[in-house]
């Protein structure tokens, strides 16, 4: 990922780029390419709660979606407001997929045949 910061020194406009290792706080040294200098830099993450409404926790019905997954068949219902997961009905998997949902006895087989594009 990369950003544009404005060098201490001079106020120029610098391209940084982020090789940290995921770490929260990770500090790095540019040169100006303008004045010449050598500055840090310091990548912070930060995290935000976002309170928002979910009356599928106060009795109301789970808002349920067909996730995007690849390959398809590793499709879940997702509610959009709590993100609760459930399995897909055989109604559901057929609609969304195409294909009826693998058995449980030739599952890793049906599995196979649809990763290779034979179902």
């Amino acid at each position: 990922m990369c950003d544009d910061v404005e060098c201490p020194y001079c106020g120029a406009e610098i391209e940084v780029y982020d090789e940290s290792p995921g770490d929260l706080d990770f500090t790095r040294e540019e040169e100006c390419s303008e004045c010449g200098k050598n500055f840090a830099y310091t990548i912070a993450m930060s995290v935000h709660f976002t309170p928002h409404k979910a009356d599928c926790l106060n009795g109301s019905p789970h808002d349920f979606k067909p996730s995007t997954v690849s390959p398809k068949f590793m499709v879940k219902m997702t509610c959009g407001d709590c993100g609760g997961e459930r399995d897909l009905t055989k109604e559901e998997f057929k609609k969304h997929c195409g294909f009826d949902m693998p058995g449980p006895e030739n599952f890793f087989e049906d599995c196979l045949r649809l990763s290779n594009g034979q179902i």
